[in-house]
């Protein structure tokens, strides 16, 4: 999978694709990645998400319990330039995603229903 600043474009075919792409009814996506110039270029960049700004689920109000515990980081660079230049260029990706979270205990309570006929 590429990271979010590694794919420079794609596109999406829907219907019969053509035989270059195997004839795949449905859908087809095609992405390029980035690539290396003869200038060097990066990107550094990270999301931070956590449940300071999120609301209470329908299960938590009823039941009175606190909003569990969540934190998402994700987190990542690119860079890119020459080796040779005008030859031979690199490119690199890293990207990091850590997830801490915490469910809410919920009960449920099942019955039993049993019917007796008498003839």
């Amino acid at each position: 999978m590429l990271g979010v600043d590694t794919v420079q474009e794609f596109n999406v075919i829907t219907g019969v694709a053509a035989a270059e792409y195997g004839g795949f009814v449905g859908g087809v996506v095609n992405a390029v990645a980035r690539s290396g110039t003869n200038e060097f270029h990066g990107t550094i960049y990270a999301f931070h998400r956590n449940d300071n700004l999120d609301a209470a689920n329908f299960f938590e109000n009823k039941n009175s319990q606190p909003k569990p515990e969540f934190k998402r980081n994700q987190y990542g660079f690119t860079v890119g330039g020459p080796v040779i230049k005008d030859k031979l260029f690199f490119f690199g990706s890293f990207e990091g995603l850590n997830e801490r979270l915490t469910t809410t205990a919920t009960t449920s309570r099942q019955g039993q229903f049993a019917l007796k006929l008498h003839f």
